[in-house]
């Protein structure tokens, strides 16, 4: 075997690279595998998707200073050899086991995904596998308890062959993965999987659990479609360490800040806002819930329980979801006049407004479709349309049922979507909003686009590149000159939300779950500002409110699905105001502070939910009783901190007081 080391781990690959073992130093190997560390998928004629055999390739291992190079001659698959020439190159850092790789293709074969690096079969980390947690990042965060029967739940039951191995993968950026790393823990032990990647390619977090024997892989999909050429593999980081996975976290957001963090300054209005009313005037199907001139008796509803904004959606002739992207003001909502004036009447009254725009959709029965759409639009491998389809109901059934409208997904890296973009923002800006709303531009399934018209350099950089190119050149368009101005956008991916000052969210985490663990995305980027969502009328929303003020999110108000405001959901805004209230005390630690998890304080388990936040030279605990029963909150500081002041929804409160049942409360330390 081919060794190298760093005084803390170990990584060994056999001479054909088909074994490779993986472990601390002076220990035997944690992890170990016998059909190498790399996997593919390759079309030949007609047959797509077909994956080669692992245990028929080998390869010629070499030591090239502190790196493991193997390189493959050819790839075995089908009963021939294939020119295909790849080379994996392995280093060991303080870090991780950096891994990087090059492709060659000279073959009839197009290699649609490469598996890089894909690390297994093993079973598990520690002692009873079942006892290991998955930490992905799921939305804000999932926490999966026994690993292979995570994966076992994906189980298609009939569209793949499931008889050979299970697959669950999501994809990163704007799918169901918002950061670019995921890991096993269990036994003292982690195993990670950072992805270093700043071209925001579109990329598989995969894990594999092998039918016959329930052993698990894991590693990144990407997907070149490389038919004849060279192909580079983004860099990634394979961390083998004792901590957890904040540690991971960490590491994650130590290369981000080296390799790509930026983020504007926000308007100082965005940082004091509590959240929004969320109103649609006219729906998709043509009814009309407020016009223009009652959006100012809507704001005024809010006004008692602390929410001063409004954020407005279908404003626009054709109602909510409908028509997209030709937004123009209705006549009969009010017409132009009408909206700038509620606008103006409603800033006057110390308000703000937010108007909506979709940034990702576009409505297949309209003439810019027909025109533009139809050519700049995504498309998959058959040449044919990505279509999504948005149901909205009115009193009846085949709505609801029958009448789905439909529309196409506009590949971002095309110049003529920009362009749209920019000018739908400026039309937006002419009615004088405080903030210009993009849905959908923060996340969205990163579709691979085909169509070989457009500008990206292969189906993976459609998306996620051309977000990120995207969004900055919105700003500099339509913010930059008007300091007062935000921009927002919908949905949850780390190096695309940068680039707005808030992020209206609808992805995992958002609401209480058993695998819910949204300190995972929190703590790797306190400074993005969330909000709550779902939240839609008195059933329940006690536990929900108390969920976000735990987590620090603006509150979205979106009573009877956006169809009312909170006159008519008095009970909702009463409890609302008392945590904006508590929230409002120490502004500095819950609003703007650095969202910390449980760095310097344990509450143990059982009672309570406890997070902490450090801003202005002080730190806070706010924990949620989310028993039945009161119980008394009497925290374990891990620094030297001294006590200040605390409280309740009901009144003061110090260390080793009772909290009552389903209640927060606040501890302040200096």
């Amino acid at each position: 075997m081919n060794r190298i080391e760093n005084g803390n781990t170990f990584f060994s690959l056999s001479p054909d690279g088909r074994k490779f073992e993986l472990g601390f130093t002076g220990e035997a190997p944690t992890l170990s595998g016998e059909r190498g560390l790399f996997d593919m998928m390759v079309c030949l004629g007609e047959r797509h998707e077909w994956g080669i055999a692992q245990e028929d390739q080998a390869a010629t291992v070499t030591e090239e200073g502190r790196a493991l190079v193997a390189r493959y001659g050819r790839i075995r698959h089908g009963a021939a050899e294939h020119d295909v020439r790849l080379e994996l190159r392995f280093s060991l850092e303080a870090d991780g086991l950096a891994c990087e790789a090059n492709l060659d293709n000279r073959s009839d074969l197009t290699i649609e995904e490469f598996w890089f690096p894909w690390v297994g079969p093993f079973r598990g980390l520690g002692p009873d596998p079942a006892d290991d947690t998955l930490i992905l990042p799921e939305g804000f965060g999932r926490c999966a308890r026994n690993p292979a029967a995570y994966v076992a739940r994906h189980h298609t039951a009939y569209m793949a062959p499931d008889q050979k191995r299970v697959l669950a993968c999501s994809h990163y950026p704007g799918g169901k993965m918002t950061m670019g790393w995921f890991g096993f823990y269990g036994g003292d032990k982690a195993l990670a999987f950072l992805s270093l990647d700043d071209s925001f390619q579109t990329t598989g977090h995969n894990i594999a659990r092998d039918t016959p024997t329930g052993l698990l892989s894991a590693g990144f999909v990407r997907y070149p479609f490389l038919k004849r050429g060279a192909w580079r593999s983004p860099r990634s980081l394979v961390r083998l360490h004792r901590g957890d996975w904040h540690d991971d976290a960490r590491a994650y957001r130590h290369w981000v800040d080296a390799a790509w963090w930026s983020q504007a300054p926000r308007p100082r209005w965005i940082d004091q806002m509590h959240g929004w009313q969320r109103i649609i005037l006219k729906h998709q199907y043509g009814e009309v819930f407020y016009r223009y001139a009652d959006l100012v008796d809507v704001f005024e509803g809010g006004k008692p329980y602390g929410i001063t904004t409004l954020m407005v959606f279908g404003w626009f002739r054709g109602g909510m979801d409908n028509g997209y992207p030709d937004y123009q003001a209705d006549d009969a909502l009010g017409g132009e006049a009408g909206l700038r004036h509620a606008i103006a009447e409603i800033q006057r009254r110390g308000g703000r407004v937010i108007l909506y725009a979709n940034g990702h959709l576009i409505d297949v029965d309209t003439e810019y479709y027909r025109k533009i759409g139809k050519r700049i639009c995504l498309k998959t491998s058959q040449g044919s349309e990505y279509r999504e389809a948005y149901k909205f109901a009115g009193d009846g059934t085949y709505l609801r049922n029958f009448g789905a409208r439909e529309f196409v997904a506009a590949c971002q890296s095309t110049p003529e979507w920009r362009e749209r973009l920019i000018e739908i923002g400026r039309y937006m800006a002419s009615f004088g909003p405080d903030c210009l709303f993009f849905d959908q531009m923060g996340g969205q399934t990163p579709y691979l686009c085909f169509d070989p018209s457009h500008p990206h350099a292969g189906p993976a950089m459609a998306q996620g590149p051309g977000k990120n190119a995207n969004l900055p050149a919105m700003r500099e368009a339509l913010i930059k000159g008007h300091p007062d101005r935000a921009l927002g956008t919908e949905l949850v991916s780390d190096c695309l939300n940068r680039h707005v000052d808030f992020v209206h969210v609808a992805n995992f985490g958002a609401s209480p779950s058993a695998e819910a663990l949204p300190e995972v995305f929190r703590y790797t980027f306190p400074e993005l500002l969330y909000s709550t969502r779902e939240i839609r009328d008195e059933t329940d929303h006690v536990r929900r409110m108390n969920w976000a003020f735990l987590y620090g999110w603006r509150f979205d108000v979106e009573i009877w699905r956006c169809r009312g405001d909170l006159r008519q959901a008095p009970a909702y805004g009463a409890y609302m105001a008392k945590l904006i209230a508590l929230r409002d005390r120490w502004p500095e630690l819950l609003m703007t502070g650095k969202f910390v998890d449980e760095d310097f304080f344990d509450v143990g388990a059982g009672a309570f939910a406890a997070k902490g936040y450090t801003g202005g030279g002080r730190a806070a605990i706010v924990a949620w009783n989310f028993t039945t029963h009161e119980h008394r909150l009497d925290p374990k500081l891990r620094q030297s901190l001294r006590f200040i002041e605390g409280a309740t929804l009901t009144g003061p409160l110090h260390p080793g007081d009772m909290v009552p049942p389903q209640s927060v409360a606040v501890l302040v330390y200096a």
